[in-house]
């Protein structure tokens, strides 16, 4: 079944951009893209949806204290965890934003 899936991306040695840091353990999967912006095939548009409880407060209004709604970070390319440097368990994540 795999085998049917073509990527096409371009590769790329070097990634130049604005790295953030998130400095927490255990991110869990869900935290990063919750399940329900997972309804799509497609595999663009889903930035906006990134660590969506975080950045966005219950009423809606962008959360101004989360990482990635911080300038420049909210242009970042790369998301760093700290933490992994220092090799606390946890997970690493490199992104780019579709919006």
């Amino acid at each position: 079944m795999l085998e049917s899936l073509k990527i096409n991306m371009k590769k790329f040695n070097i990634l130049k951009g604005i790295p953030a840091n998130l400095p927490m353990i255990n991110i869990d999967t869900d935290m990063i893209i919750p399940k329900q912006f997972l309804k799509t095939i497609k595999r663009t548009g889903l930035g906006k949806s990134l660590f969506f409880e975080m950045r966005y407060k219950e009423n809606g209004q962008i959360n101004k204290d989360f990482v990635l709604n911080e300038k420049p970070y909210s242009n970042s390319s790369i998301l760093l965890d700290i933490w992994a440097i220092f090799k606390v368990p946890s997970i690493s994540l490199k992104f780019t934003s579709d919006e």
